[in-house]
């Protein structure tokens, strides 16, 4: 297989880009098609960098706002924002930064960014603009609890979408989530219609995951071998600065103990909310229910039960969907949460907390059956 990379470009890991092709081209046809894009996928798995990576190697002029930063104590928000492309005079480029900083805080949302970004183009440049928001539902104005806020950006960027296509903006939106309530079916019926294109990034497949992990390993060094890293998180990048540093028995207590965690969470969320719509299912049962997931595809309307579950564990960052013609195809954000699966429904636990963490790091590095 031959190893695609540019090697004159340096990610956040200060390593090389690595493949996305496939990505890359599609997401430069949709930008030129819609007015809203929307990428989602696996934590970790680079979609802010890939976004970015994207507008760099394009001919356009765009405007990044990577609103995690906005949450750093003492960080100016004008380190959050960044111009991508060439903008003369120099004095209109910090006018339309002040304009955005202006409009992040205190209290900054996604359709506030975008307005006044739209306003302060009308006044002061001619011709389009791309804004691309990293991890939007980090903005100031979505924190608080949780839940509730998930709802009002949903509902900011539905406003968004409607405002983008119905008054041709000369401005383009994209925007990168890793929270999975942008990726539920809720999502995407309220944004049915509105010029809006969803892009899935998955995990890197196994070679070129190796070819960035040995890249980083020299540089950076790392503890864990590449099988195991895999066999856990998946072609994953930015799980290496987190799994690294780590000897294999603070793997095991700490991060596998806490993967065990997430998904007890989110089956027991899920439990909660089959019960309220009057579906009596055991622990055992659902977690049965849960494996079925993995392997067939789901029809919203014709398994409404199966369809809160999946899209339960979706919200909760366990699972993330793949739409295809046969309904939506649940995938494991990281390969581990599908061994813990696999683990219950084979010892039949009533809870995940009951397996042992070293027992579940060996079925998901040494057993080939998983």
């Amino acid at each position: 297989m031959n190893i695609i990379v540019d090697r004159s470009y340096r990610t956040g890991l200060d390593t090389a880009f690595y493949d996305r092709v496939e990505e890359l081209g599609f997401l430069r046809r949709i930008i030129d098609t819609h007015r809203l894009t929307v990428v989602y996928g696996p934590r970790n798995v680079g979609k802010s960098e890939l976004a970015r990576y994207l507008l760099r190697s394009m001919n356009t002029t765009a405007l990044r706002v990577d609103a995690r930063l906005l949450s750093v104590k003492d960080l100016a928000a004008r380190t959050s924002v960044e111009v991508l492309g060439r903008i003369t005079p120099s004095r209109i480029v910090d006018e339309l930064v002040e304009d955005v900083v202006e409009a992040l805080v205190p209290g900054g949302r996604i359709l506030n960014v975008a307005l006044s970004l739209a306003s302060a183009l009308r006044q002061k440049l001619s011709g389009s603009m791309l804004l691309l928001v990293d991890e939007f539902h980090e903005l100031p104005g979505y924190r608080g609890e949780r839940g509730r806020q998930y709802y009002e950006a949903l509902d900011d960027l539905r406003s968004l979408a409607a405002y983008l296509a119905k008054n041709m903006s000369r401005i383009r939106v994209m925007v990168t989530v890793s929270e999975g309530f942008a990726a539920t079916w809720d999502a995407w019926t309220r944004l049915e219609g509105y010029s809006t294109r969803w892009v899935l990034v998955e995990h890197l497949d196994q070679e070129h995951f190796k070819a960035l992990y040995d890249e980083y390993r020299s540089k950076h060094g790392c503890r864990l071998g590449l099988k195991e890293i895999y066999a856990l998180v998946g072609g994953t990048p930015g799980a290496l600065p987190d799994l690294c540093p780590l000897p294999r028995e603070d793997l095991i207590e700490a991060r596998v103990t806490a993967w065990l965690g997430e998904v007890e969470t989110a089956l027991s969320i899920a439990r909660s909310r089959l019960e309220a719509e009057g579906a009596s299912i055991t622990p055992v049962e659902l977690v049965k229910e849960t494996l079925i997931l993995l392997r067939e595809p789901v029809k919203p309307l014709r398994n409404p039960q199966r369809h809160i579950l999946g899209q339960t564990l979706v919200e909760q960052n366990v699972f993330y969907p793949k739409i295809a013609p046969g309904g939506i195809h649940y995938r494991p954000q990281y390969p581990i949460y599908q061994v813990i699966i696999l683990e219950a429904a084979r010892k039949e636990v009533e809870s995940l907390l009951d397996l042992d963490p070293g027992e579940v790091y060996e079925s998901a590095v040494y057993d080939e059956k998983t």
